[in-house]
């Protein structure tokens, strides 16, 4: 059994018991950290984790969901759509970072967080959210029309979608 993992000086200095290998600086090391207390090392087969990419932020940072999570937000968002959330009409209740209920083409409603409000040259209003289950933003969503009020049990549900990192990653193109 082989395990590869990359060490600063310091805790080079630590693990007394390992064998070096020079190749691109990676210690190969015969389960004597985990004798050691440092490292838990799991010895599982690798599982595939499949996800959905919602927003890309920059070439390094992602907005995603698991796919198997999609499957426990379709009951969720069944609900939502079949309670048709009530409309509020007043912009004094419209602040950036309220969570409420959208409602796309498709007629199906969504939770979202606002992002931002703004007037249109026709005089009417428009806001981009950010689908807390998706991680996708929405651009000029019709306000009031396609806006509700998301009810209380809806907003204290934790967003589904996280954010991802490629921390330290390279593209090599050689």
């Amino acid at each position: 059994m082989k395990f590869n993992f990359k060490f600063s000086q310091s805790d080079k200095k630590k693990v007394c018991k390992m064998s070096q290998v020079m190749e691109d600086d990676i210690l190969q090391v015969d389960g004597e950290l985990e004798k050691l207390g440092m490292f838990h090392i799991s010895r599982e087969p690798e599982k595939l984790i499949e996800v959905v990419i919602g927003d890309v932020i920059d070439p390094a940072n992602f907005r995603m969901v698991f796919k198997s999570e999609l499957k426990e937000i379709e009951p969720m968002e069944k609900i939502l759509t079949e309670s048709i959330p009530g409309q509020d009409r007043s912009m004094q209740n419209l602040k950036v970072g309220k969570l409420i209920a959208v409602k796309t083409k498709d007629k199906t409603w969504f939770r979202a967080r606002v992002l931002n409000f703004y007037k249109t040259f026709d005089e009417k209003f428009e806001i981009d959210v950010y689908l807390l289950d998706h991680g996708i933003t929405m651009n000029g969503i019709k306000y009031p029309d396609c806006v509700g009020t998301l009810p209380s049990n809806f907003q204290q549900l934790e967003s589904i979608a996280f954010d991802f990192k490629l921390d330290g990653t390279y593209l090599d193109c050689r």
